[in-house]
C-alpha cells in the first residue's frame, strides 16, 4: 500500500511529499515495488529530493523571488534603523553635553546665590547699624535742643 501512495503522489507530481512520505516509512525499501510490476517508477529518493529542489523543478521560483525582495526590504529597513540608531546617538550625546552645560551652570548660580546671600546679610546688619546709629543721633539732638526754644 505506501508503494501505491508514492506511486500516485510521484505520479501527480507531489515529489517533495512523495520524499516526505517516504521518509516516514522506516520498515520498507519503497524504491523496490514489491509486485515487480513495470509501471512503478524506479526514481531513487535522492533524485526526487534533487529534481523537486532544482530551479523549476516544483518548487515556485516566485517565492524564491519574494523572499529575495523581502530581503532586500529588510536590508533597506535595517539600513533605516542604523540611520535613526546614529541620529538617536548624537541626539543622545547633545542631549548629555546640554545636561553637564545646564549642571555646571546650575553649580556656578549656586555659588552665585550663596555670595549674593552673604552680601544681603551684610548689608542688612550695615543697614540695622546705621539705622540705630540715625536714632541715637536723633536722640542726641533732641537731647541737646531745649524744650521751649528753636
Amino acid at each position: 500500500l505506501t508503494c501505491a501512495v508514492r506511486a500516485y503522489l510521484l505520479a501527480r507530481g507531489y515529489k517533495l511529499t512523495a520524499l516526505t512520505f517516504c521518509d516516514e516509512v522506516v520498515d520498507q525499501d519503497l524504491d523496490q515495488w514489491p509486485g515487480g510490476s513495470e509501471r512503478m517508477p524506479q526514481e531513487p529518493l535522492w533524485s526526487l529530493f534533487l529534481s523537486a529542489t532544482a530551479k523549476g523543478g516544483g518548487l515556485e521560483t516566485k517565492s524564491l523571488q519574494d523572499l529575495e525582495k523581502q530581503v532586500e526590504e529588510l536590508r533597506v529597513e535595517l539600513g533605516e534603523c542604523k540611520s535613526a540608531l546614529g541620529a538617536s546617538k548624537q541626539a543622545h550625546l547633545e542631549a548629555q553635553s546640554n545636561a553637564s552645560a545646564a549642571t555646571n551652570q546650575a553649580h556656578h548660580l549656586k555659588g552665585d546665590l550663596a555670595q549674593l546671600q552673604k552680601e544681603l546679610a551684610s548689608l542688612q546688619s550695615t543697614l540695622e547699624k546705621r539705622s540705630y546709629e540715625c536714632e541715637q543721633l536723633n536722640r542726641h539732638r533732641e537731647s541737646e535742643v531745649p524744650e521751649g526754644g528753636t
